[in-house]
């Protein structure tokens, strides 16, 4: 192969051979590296590889295309180009680097597709016999493979190489793909695998000016990869009849490879192929394309594809859907006085409507091998929260874009812009971007919202907040430290009684706070929903991989009907106690596992040190589940029962001398920081209630509002690939709902009054909410997965009617928190500074009267 010598303009591609540098990847204290393994043994077979090159008006990018498959590793047995009628010297390119004999030139463009058919219509097929047979032929065991390359598609030297590699680790596979990189930012990830919504989006699962990191790599399944560097196993690629020449540009890669998963065909992402794209057709870099045609192409192409794959009733409905659909972007659009993208919308759709035989013959084509329903893709397209994200991020943007002179196709596919942005400054908008799509900031800015509507008038005003089981608080947080440090408190005619050590935490977020103590007490029990969903969804990262599942677990938790009656009745122990417990619990979880440390064990003791300060009840749960796991798994944690002690045992000797009086005084367990009162518990509160996530009170739900998760739990216990882990949260419930029913069954004098009261039970019923949540969560894991080609059977409408209540859960539960009518709460002038921790100094001699005298 020769390179030209020539005096045109082309647009270079830098030294694509990079050295790998190594990134340290920060590991936390509670977590374990996983051990290597050995690599498996590759069984190589024999391969013949034909090359297609296409070209469409490519001079500015062939010369460095050509350059880069000269200098791969594994070169082709065949290349092929095919000009389809460019204008500028595209085919004088192809003849002087491959040979007149290898280059083909068309007078008209009849699309990528077709061009690739003609390409090897026209180029004879390999003897594939015994060489000793007929010398120059080929084994009759290789594998015949067609290589497809754009002529702005710059293969690393390497590619070919891996891309087999990839098939014999891989032999039931028939089409890979390589990672597509950028052209000029060589690391910057365009696509590793695509798909496509509901609603014809085509997603890559990439942010925005995402980087190569290896966070990607890995071969595995996916729904399609690009045609820049797809190779296809030859039969494969006769039996599908090649690309539909009804998508002549767009989506004619992903309809291809959705055919072939219909054949029962397997395709793959092979990251460790690389190939670099400029990818000038999607954004307009070809002169004889509009941005206008490329949008209503596009369009009209990612409609095709879904009515294509669909049929009958659902068919025509799915229609109805994309044509409403799109007449409501195209509202959008407008709105954002983008009146090109709303004319193409609507010209799109109703183009692909109006013209039923292109529908009709795809069908025909897709009918002519399929042995599975379109369906079989499901697991392999993106989620509802994928999409719902995608729907908000197309809003962000429409709201915040700007004209610009650079055609795109940004509000149409995913991933990150034309590449030529990477050499942008990218300012805090870029970061800040990248930062709001992050589920955990989702959830934490929609819960923030939620919370401060339910609590406005919490916000401003004079005085502290108080009400409730609240008491005012100091304003400084010099004045916790004073009380917490000394002996002797001056309240009523005095008291002796150890100061509680969650004091420590307020004071040291008040200091933090610049001495604001009442702005501690504000955000610890005012954003304690926000934080605990937050908490949620980041210590559940190991077990759920699902960020969509994990959301809702964590928006879930944040709802329970414990965290809202806690925030209506200023119950600040159930506040904090939610923000640590999901740690709490995940550090224990650690702590079990082979290999931990004592450091790791030291900081489970810490955690659980502040739970104890705040609400014992839930170390006390803690406790008795540490010792249950002991004795039922002693063979397997017997050489971490150490590590255990130091956890346990620690935390409560941190708290000394405050955590002995509750060995002397029991019903202190029962209790959390704040006012014990009968008014803010339910008289007739039952066991029941409890089961249903309800301790009663002020901010309470209605009980069917969380009988979703309820059921949601129950069934996933069906699920008998993960029924033993969903046992433990279903015994730890157990455990928890033990503590509960004492405090429903009995009534207790706190130490200093003499009146029996009903405990809340609502530490008790935030961890049995916990354990539900995380078993529902696991029974979701991978449901969809496993439902996809099964026969009809009475577990699948079980399974969406507790999807759709667990679902509508923290929906109606936010739907109810916010008119907050029967908040206790209320902002006022303290009548004495140091009522908000005289109730916790809990002794025979403490007074009943919290005012100073």
């Amino acid at each position: 192969m020769t390179f030209p010598e020539s005096g045109d303009q082309h647009e270079p591609i830098e030294d694509l051979e990079l050295d790998p540098t190594a990134t340290d990847i920060p590991v936390e204290w509670f977590f374990d590296e996983p051990d290597g393994q050995d690599d498996p043994i590759r069984i190589t077979r024999p391969h013949f590889v034909t090359a297609v090159l296409v070209s469409h008006e490519g001079a500015i990018w062939l010369p460095a295309v050509l350059t880069t498959i000269a200098r791969s590793t594994r070169s082709p047995e065949v290349i092929v180009g095919i000009d389809t009628a460019s204008t500028d010297n595209s085919a004088d390119i192809l003849t002087e680097s491959l040979g007149s004999d290898r280059v083909i030139t068309l007078a008209n463009n009849p699309g990528f597709g077709a061009a690739v058919g003609s390409a090897l219509g026209r180029t004879p097929r390999p003897d594939f016999t015994m060489g000793d047979i007929n010398p120059g032929s080929h084994p009759s065991d290789s594998v015949e493979w067609i290589w497809l390359l754009h002529d702005d598609s710059a293969p690393d030297p390497h590619c070919l190489e891996r891309l087999l590699e990839a098939a014999d680790d891989n032999p039931s596979a028939a089409i890979f793909g390589p990672k597509i990189l950028g052209w000029h930012d060589r690391r910057l990830l365009l696509e590793v695998g695509v798909a496509i919504t509901a609603d014809g989006r085509r997603v890559t699962g990439l942010e925005r000016r995402e980087h190569d990191q290896g966070q990607h790599d890995g071969t595995r399944d996916v729904l399609a990869v690009s045609s820049a560097g797809m190779l296809i196993r030859r039969d494969v690629w006769d039996a599908l009849g090649g690309f539909d020449p009804e998508l002549p540009l767009f989506r004619d890669d992903l309809d291809f490879c959705w055919r072939a998963h219909r054949m029962g065909e397997r395709v793959l992402i092979a990251p460790e192929a690389q190939m670099h794209h400029r990818e000038a057709s999607a954004h307009g870099r070809r002169t004889t394309t509009g941005t206008t045609d490329l949008l209503v192409l596009d369009r009209e192409a990612a409609v095709h594809v879904l009515l294509a794959h669909s049929s009958g009733i659902p068919g025509f409905f799915l229609g109805l859907r994309l044509f409403f659909g799109s007449a409501v972007k195209a509202v959008v659009y407008a709105i954002g006085k983008d009146l090109a993208a709303a004319r193409g919308e609507i010209k799109a759709v109703f183009h692909v409507l109006t013209h039923p035989g292109k529908i009709k013959s795809s069908r025909a084509l897709i009918d002519k091998n399929a042995t599975e329903p379109a369906s079989v893709v499901n697991h392999l397209r993106p989620s509802t929260f994928e999409q719902l994200r995608a729907m908000l991020e197309a809003a962000t943007g429409l709201a915040t874009t700007s004209n610009t002179s650079t055609p795109t196709l940004s509000a149409l596919d995913s991933g990150p812009v034309d590449d030529d942005a990477a050499f942008l400054d990218q300012s805090s908008g870029g970061f800040i971007s990248r930062v709001i799509r992050k589920p955990s900031v989702i959830t934490v800015v929609l819960l923030s919202i939620i919370t401060v509507i339910a609590t406005r008038s919490l916000w401003l005003g004079d005085g502290v907040i108080q009400g409730g089981a609240l008491l005012p608080s100091p304003w400084g947080a010099s004045d916790l430290w004073a009380f917490y440090f000394d002996a002797w408190h001056n309240v009523g005619p005095g008291s002796t009684a150890d100061s509680p050590p969650y004091l420590v935490v307020i004071a040291l977020l008040g200091t933090l706070l610049l001495g604001k103590a009442t702005m501690a007490v504000q955000i610890a029990l005012l954003l304690a929903i926000p934080l605990a969903g937050w908490s949620a969804y980041f210590a559940s990262r190991a077990m759920i991989p699902s960020k969509a599942i994990r959301l809702w677990g964590a928006v879930t938790y944040a709802l329970v009907p414990a965290m809202t009656g806690a925030l209506a009745q200023g119950r600040i122990g159930t506040a904090v106690t939610a923000i640590v417990l999901p740690f709490a619990i995940r550090s224990m979880f650690r702590t079990g596992q082979a290999g931990a440390t004592y450091r790791r064990a030291a900081g489970s003791a810490l955690l659980l040190a502040v739970v104890l300060a705040f609400t014992p009840a839930v170390w006390l749960i803690g406790v008795i589940a540490t010792v249950t796991a002991l004795v039922i798994f002693r063979d397997t944690l017997r050489t971490n029962y150490r590590q255990f002690l130091i956890a346990v045992i620690g935390s409560f000797l941190a708290l000394m001398p405050w955590s002995f009086g509750l060995i002397r005084q029991p019903v202190r367990f029962l209790l959390e920081p704040g006012l014990d009162v009968s008014s803010l518990t339910d008289p007739n509160i039952s066991m029941l209630d409890v089961i249903f996530l309800h301790p009663g009170g002020p901010g309470m739900t209605p009980v069917i509002v969380s009988a979703g998760i309820v059921l949601a739990a129950l069934l996933a216990l069906l699920r008998t690939d993960r029924r033993a882990v969903v046992l433990i949260w279903w015994a730890f419930a157990g455990i928890a709902a033990l503590v509960a029913l004492v405090q429903v069954l009995f009534l207790f004098t706190p130490p200093g009054q003499t009146i029996e009261i009903r405990t809340w039970p609502g530490p008790a019923t935030l961890v049995i909410s916990l354990a539900l949540i995380a078993a529902a969560a696991l029974g979701a894991q991978g449901l969809r997965t496993r439902f996809v080609g099964q026969s009809f059977s009475v577990g699948q409408p079980a399974a969406v009617v507790a999807v759709l209540g667990a679902f509508l859960a923290p929906v109606l539960s936010a739907v109810w928190l916010i008119p907050a009518n029967d908040s206790t709460l209320y902002r006022g002038d303290p009548v004495a500074v140091p009522a908000f921790v005289a109730a916790d100094a809990l002794s025979p001699q403490a007074p009943q009267n919290t005012d100073y005298q």
